[in-house]
């Protein structure tokens, strides 16, 4: 009797995902990726190299989507072992004390065509504030395991200050090393394993 239990209830979580359209972050064929101007010459782009995160939407065009991101601070990574170490420490991302940064998505809103608005809170370190970003719904798929797949880029611009991430360092000219703006840009692939058939 409690194996019987067990599976139908495991029917019933199944089948109310799928039905709330539940999707995952896709992590293999997604990306997290950030650019910050150095010495206000060039710009210095990296990656986050571990994350995770969910959409759940009843519509078909996502427009009533909860979003949540969630980024593990210790996966940054520009290819740079000590401007890696320098960002992680404690004036920057200090990822020892805050493992983790947390987007909560709260209104996705059509602009134009496949354009989107999405407002949110962000939280990096011990500060959480709203934030607007851009969104680019580039459509849904069926792949060859069954899975519905869905396609999205995300841009947008924070100022690092706000979220003390703090390190101001300048050259003996004067040139900030680092940028205040940090453009963040992600191609997320979500997946809806099981999912039913796309018309």
């Amino acid at each position: 009797m409690n194996k019987l239990f067990l599976f139908l209830t495991l029917i019933f979580i199944q089948t109310k995902a799928h039905s709330q359209g539940m999707w995952m972050i896709d992590v293999a064929n997604s990306q997290v990726m950030f650019t910050a101007t150095h010495l206000s010459i060039t710009e210095v782009s990296g990656v986050f190299r571990t994350f995770s995160g969910s959409v759940t939407s009843t519509k078909k065009d996502f427009t009533d989507a909860n979003v949540k991101i969630t980024i593990e601070t210790n996966s940054f990574y520009t290819s740079n072992d000590l401007r890696d170490e320098e960002i992680k420490g404690e004036a920057m991302l200090n990822t020892g004390k805050f493992p983790t940064m947390v987007f909560i998505g709260k209104g996705l809103k059509k602009t134009s065509g496949n354009n989107y608005t999405l407002t949110g809170d962000l939280t990096i370190k011990d500060v959480t504030k709203p934030i607007t970003l851009e969104v680019t719904y580039f459509g849904t798929i069926r792949d060859n395991w069954g899975n519905n797949k869905a396609g999205f880029k995300i841009t947008g611009k924070l100022n690092r200050f706000d979220y003390n991430i703090s390190q101001d360092t300048e050259t003996k000219a004067g040139v900030k090393l680092v940028s205040a703006d940090v453009v963040i840009s992600c191609n997320l692939e979500m997946v809806q394993p099981g999912g039913r058939e796309i018309k």
